[in-house]
């Protein structure tokens, strides 16, 4: 073959156009390696050419409309694998269809062309339409239970069968009230066997200091009564001291195992 010739078959052959498929979906032209175009927002159009005769289907009703036209076709708006911006676009396929968004979510597209015999003819595109995905599905309604609950009952006060109590108090702050309470030397031995112990003890000293977190926890005021399980020592009620004898004696008795 004389060289020229081949010059002129090797020239032919590196310029001659690419085959173009016979069914063509919108690409991006943002990177520099073509990528499929996976969302259509709201006024977009999402357009397919197809050169051979095809069926387009939706695998999810409702969020997207698909219109079949026939070409050359002259649109103007904006498109799916466009810049974001209103442009006038040709399109010379035998066939058109045109994809519009309805709703948020996410489809499949089904190219199928007619006489295909399996599914590899068949050409799938996902769509997250209207730019953002799918939503999820609403939280179920917590289930209310009509059948009103009894209230709880309100715990059983600690008790113990004997008691110590621990009185702490400045002699100086003395109430008339406190002083009464506390001078009553005959109303703390009726206690007994009840109240084991009956502690008066000033503030400031060693003893009191050894109660100080009870005195805390009380509220921190003076007098303050500090009722315990004689045996283990526990304590069952710390707060103010009660005004008179009465409210002493209603608290001891609450405090008292039956």
């Amino acid at each position: 073959m004389p060289k020229f010739l081949l010059m002129i078959l090797l020239l032919m052959a590196s310029t001659a156009k690419a085959e173009e498929p016979n069914i063509r979906l919108p690409m991006s032209s943002t990177p520099i390696v073509p990528a499929a175009v996976t969302e259509l927002k709201e006024d977009y159009w999402f357009v397919i050419e197809a050169d051979i005769p095809c069926i387009v289907l939706a695998s999810r009703n409702g969020f997207v409309s698909i219109v079949s036209e026939k070409g050359p076709l002259r649109l103007r708006g904006k498109f799916a694998d466009g810049n974001g911006k209103v442009e006038t676009r040709s399109y010379n396929a035998k066939s058109l269809w045109i994809v519009e968004p309805l709703t948020t979510g996410e489809v499949e597209l089904l190219i199928v062309p007619n006489g295909a015999v399996d599914e590899s003819a068949v050409i799938r595109r996902t769509l997250v339409v209207g730019g953002l995905g799918p939503r999820p599905p609403p939280k179920p309604e917590p289930i209310v239970d009509p059948t009103p609950k009894p209230k709880p009952e309100p715990p059983t006060p600690v008790a113990a069968k004997v008691l110590t109590l621990v009185v702490i108090e400045k002699a100086i702050e003395r109430t008339p009230e406190s002083a009464a309470l506390i001078g009553n030397l005959s109303y703390w031995k009726s206690l007994e066997p009840t109240v084991e112990t009956v502690h008066i003890v000033p503030a400031g000293t060693p003893i009191a200091e050894r109660y100080k977190k009870q005195v805390a926890a009380g509220g921190g005021r003076l007098p303050i009564a500090i009722l315990m399980d004689y045996e283990t020592g526990k304590v069952l009620f710390n707060g103010p001291l009660p005004a008179n004898d009465v409210a002493m004696s209603a608290l001891i008795q609450k405090h008292t195992s039956k």
